[in-house]
């Protein structure tokens, strides 16, 4: 896990907190809002799907199974949720066989579908044909996001025709994927236009003589994303935050909002905050007397301001 070092100057805590919107803590979650583990397939029927279940998709020994052995897999095709979800937690199981042609899979999330298609556009944990473990930006902007490097693939798949572990994480901007235990994908979208909530899909690629199956469908709604705070500063989990800075900034730490605000910014990610600022005046804050003879404050006052 790497660990980052986050330097916050007065020159930063003035340029950007001064400007920062006042934004609450999101609150603990109570029993109520915890959400509970779901399976999305009963391992017998079509429940809560829809896709081309009479031609394409099958339920076979519990599992969503697609393709054939002895004939191609003319066009991509998805199986897919009635439900949408945003923030989520979702672990499932997946195989691929097949030697022919490009023996693929993947299983969407944040999708939609196209209509008047078979395709459709949205985030894809992506499997087989070399691309396992990656996130893939199916029919949007039809490009790799992320992917693990070899050593890490190495580490994390298995041969060709044995069963696959995959956890998908999607919060916020913030997707993460794991294989077999073994995390492939950190990404962070950048492009605040695309939409969050989307069903999940599974697939077949088209253009192979593959059997693709997946089972095991698990999912954990997560709280709704908390809004962004207006900050330049960017805080991601694990950081520690160095305050450094004269007077401004001692103030700001002795009264304890900075601490809470930056904390607040990543609830539950363990951001750890360390003081090196220190007590004395600055270029921008100079108190002086002079010019201010009705003052009943004196710079020698205002310098304690801690009482």
């Amino acid at each position: 896990m790497m660990q980052r070092t986050v330097l916050l100057t007065s020159a930063i805590l003035l340029g950007s907190f001064a400007a920062t919107r006042a934004a609450e803590a999101p609150p603990a979650p109570t029993h109520e809002s915890r959400s509970q583990a779901i399976p999305l397939f009963d391992r017998k029927t079509f429940q809560g799907w829809e896709g081309d279940t009479q031609n394409t998709w099958r339920v076979e020994d519990g599992a969503l199974v697609a393709g054939s052995l002895e004939k191609p897999q003319v066009l991509n095709d998805f199986l897919a949720t009635t439900r949408e979800f945003a923030n989520f937690e979702l672990t499932l199981k997946w195989k691929l066989e097949g030697t022919k042609g490009f023996v693929n899979g993947g299983v969407q999330f944040r999708t939609k579908r196209i209509p008047g298609s078979h395709e459709v556009s949205g985030y894809q944990a992506d499997l087989g044909a070399g691309y396992d473990g990656a996130l893939y930006d199916e029919s949007r902007r039809n490009k790799i996001l992320a992917r693990p490097s070899k050593e890490v693939l190495e580490q994390a798949r298995k041969p060709l025709g044995e069963w696959n572990e995959y956890r998908i994480r999607a919060e916020g901007p913030r997707i993460q994927i794991w294989l077999n235990g073994v995390q492939t994908v950190d990404f962070t979208e950048s492009d605040p236009s695309i939409d969050t909530p989307g069903i999940i899909a599974v697939q077949i690629h088209g253009a192979a003589t593959s059997v693709v199956g997946y089972k095991d469908l698990v999912l954990t709604e997560l709280p709704a994303t908390p809004p962004e705070l207006n900050s330049a500063v960017n805080v991601q989990d694990h950081d520690i935050v160095a305050l450094t800075g004269g007077s401004n900034m001692e103030r700001t730490r002795f009264n304890g909002f900075l601490q809470t605000h930056l904390i607040a910014a990543r609830p539950g990610g363990e951001v750890r905050v360390r003081n090196f600022g220190w007590e004395g005046d600055t270029v921008f804050e100079q108190w002086r007397d002079a010019g201010a003879a009705s003052s009943t404050h004196s710079w020698r006052q205002q310098r304690e301001w801690r009482q």
